[in-house]
């Protein structure tokens, strides 16, 4: 893949990869210089394949997770956000493809995301002319993320900026 700084790695599973893979996000090709590319690497070969670029230029200090039905989602930073997964006319071999999601209700960056045991994925905090509090989940019925909308979550005790997060049953 060259070189890469500050990319997000989202785990490709295990069935759809016997030799273990990731998905690399975004990142930058250099320090200062963003990038919206995303390449899927193969951890046992070191092969590197490009992807379709994300939708949003410049994304950088985003929340990404897997969904339950496998498509990543991406949020931030500002309020964009975007899925990556099968299009809604699916063809027996069709490629992923980048959708966009409707805005969150909150400018954010450095923030956190994780998949939710209901199904949501959960933004948390970031900056925006300082930390952040605030919390909100993507809800949608279906797989197709037509219908997503942002709720508010309460907000966390105490703002925070680049925190990791994981779902916890």
């Amino acid at each position: 893949c060259g070189e890469i700084w500050e990319a997000t790695a989202i785990a490709v599973e295990e069935s759809e990869s016997a030799a273990g893979q990731v998905l690399l996000l975004d990142g930058s090709a250099s320090p200062g210089r963003i990038t919206s590319s995303v390449h899927l690497v193969d951890l046992a070969t070191g092969m590197c394949t490009p992807q379709p670029d994300m939708l949003r230029a410049l994304r950088y200090g985003f929340a990404a997770a897997k969904m339950t039905d496998g498509s990543i989602v991406c949020a931030g930073p500002g309020i964009s956000a975007e899925v990556f997964g099968p299009p809604l006319q699916r063809g027996a071999d069709a490629a992923w493809t980048w959708r966009a999601l409707s805005d969150m209700s909150v400018g954010r960056y450095s923030s956190c995301g994780c998949v939710m045991t209901d199904g949501r994925f959960a933004v948390f905090g970031g900056m925006n002319d300082g930390a952040l509090s605030t919390c909100e989940a993507l809800s949608f019925h279906g797989d197709n993320y037509a219908d997503a909308h942002w709720e508010s979550l309460p907000p966390m005790h105490e703002a925070r900026e680049g925190s990791v997060c994981a779902t916890v049953a």
